[in-house]
């Protein structure tokens, strides 16, 4: 979980600043890129924080850091130095999802024969890595106004999605691809899937299967946008932790599709703190993504957890510096400081949340203060992100020199290889800044 949440979040940064694409050639195997937006020596050091990575003695720390290292090296425009990253990574699933990612960002940069020998050397048992990049596959050929390759694609990521031994991940997927074919014009073949769908679930006998099951599909009637009848199946679960997950899922397609409002009856039937947490997070940043920072501080101020209330003060400081109102963001960041320092020092959770206040400091051009946080957390993965964010945002902000400071001073592998990451990232963003600004 942790890997996949610090892949999200730092996939989310690079391609909402950088908008890299990546450059490879026609077919083939994975080529290195000759720029692709991204400089050589960003793309070195990428190499140099690869050999320090490949020092992290904690199996599980290593391949973490090895899966960012890949996923920034896909974004820098080489599919070459991903590949051979994810290579290096001894769990075999999490290789196959590193391996999945070059493909699919193969796609997405138009080669599709590359994306799919890349796939080829998925082993048999990644149906669900194969799944994505067929999707990604699919996608850039309705881009390319290729409809019936992209539907015979979908036939085939249909066929792997059936394969899967999990009931709920065969309904999940089976629902993003009905979405893709309506969003195509495909009704026929989008009814069809949806049948198959609501079949699989008919089917379930088992009491756990049967929950997994409707709970799968009532997210995938919220993902198709018939509210109705996610609230329906729903309200047909007997197990509390299924429903309050489904009505959580449900809140936020509600506020997605019909604003932030739209799920005040379906959040008071949520009873799991933690659900309640997810949508309410969910609608601090839908406000954020509107601009209305007012609403986004009421919707803090509600959730129940010193922890989240501290991390959304955290970004709704970030956005308000963007905005120009730095006396805001200072209050906002002292607000979330303090919020955070409330936990209990045996808290886990208190790094965590300190560690990601420093991030939206560092971001928000607070570098200095960002390192001072970082410095007082003994957590290496929480230090190694904070200041990973501090060595992106000094070299965003032109002052490369404080960054590679960073980069040189004591820390163990983890820590350094983060560091040197930011750095990288740091030089793609300035880079795709000035080429906009040409």
């Amino acid at each position: 979980m942790k890997i996949l949440r610090t892949r999200q979040r730092f996939g989310a940064l690079l391609a909402l600043l950088c908008s890299a694409s990546l450059a490879t050639g026609s077919a083939g195997p994975p080529r290195r890129g000759k720029d692709g937006g991204a400089s050589a020596e960003a793309l070195e050091v990428l190499r140099r924080a690869r050999e320090v990575a490949t020092t992290v003695k904690d199996a599980f720390e290593r391949n973490s850091v090895l899966d960012l290292i890949a996923a920034t090296q896909i974004q820098a425009s080489s599919a070459l130095d991903a590949f051979q990253t994810a290579m290096l990574v001894d769990d075999e699933s999490e290789r196959a999802r590193l391996l999945a990612s070059v493909a699919e960002a193969q796609a997405s940069a138009g080669d599709i024969i590359g994306a799919l020998q890349t796939a080829h050397t998925l082993p048999e048992a990644a149906l669900a890595q194969k799944f994505w990049v067929l999707r990604r596959v699919s996608e850039q050929q309705v881009r390319r106004g290729d409809l019936g390759g992209a539907g015979a694609t979908l036939e085939q990521a249909v066929q792997v999605a059936l394969s899967h031994p999990d009931a709920a991940v065969r309904i999940s997927f089976l629902a993003l691809i009905a979405a893709q074919q309506k969003g195509m014009g495909d009704e026929i073949a989008a009814e069809r899937t949806v049948r198959q769908t609501r079949e699989i679930a008919a089917r379930m006998e088992g009491e756990q299967q049967r929950e997994e099951a409707l709970a799968a599909l009532a997210r995938a009637e919220a993902q198709w946008g018939n509210l109705d009848a996610a609230l329906e199946t729903a309200g047909r679960l007997q197990a509390k932790e299924s429903r309050d997950q489904a009505l959580s899922w449900i809140a936020a397609e509600q506020m997605r599709l019909k604003g932030a409002g739209s799920a005040v009856q379906t959040l008071a039937e949520i009873t799991d703190p933690s659900e309640k947490e997810f949508v309410g997070t969910s609608k601090v940043f839908l406000h954020l993504r509107e601009g209305d920072v007012s609403a986004a501080r009421h919707a803090a101020a509600s959730l129940e957890d010193d922890g989240a209330r501290a991390r959304m003060m955290a970004y709704i400081a970030h956005a308000l510096q963007e905005m120009g109102d730095r006396a805001g963001a200072a209050t906002a960041f002292d607000q979330a400081l303090a919020l955070a320092r409330r936990l209990p020092d045996t808290s886990h959770d208190k790094e965590s949340v300190l560690g990601e206040i420093a991030e939206q400091l560092a971001l928000a051009g607070s570098v200095g203060r960002a390192v001072e946080i970082a410095g007082s957390i003994k957590g290496e993965q929480q230090r190694a992100s904070a200041l990973q964010f501090a060595a992106l945002s000094s070299v965003r902000r032109g002052d490369s020199s404080r960054a590679w400071a960073l980069a040189e001073q004591r820390e163990p592998p983890l820590v350094k290889a983060h560091i040197l990451v930011g750095l990288a990232q740091g030089m793609l963003i300035r880079s795709a800044a000035e080429r906009r600004a040409k």
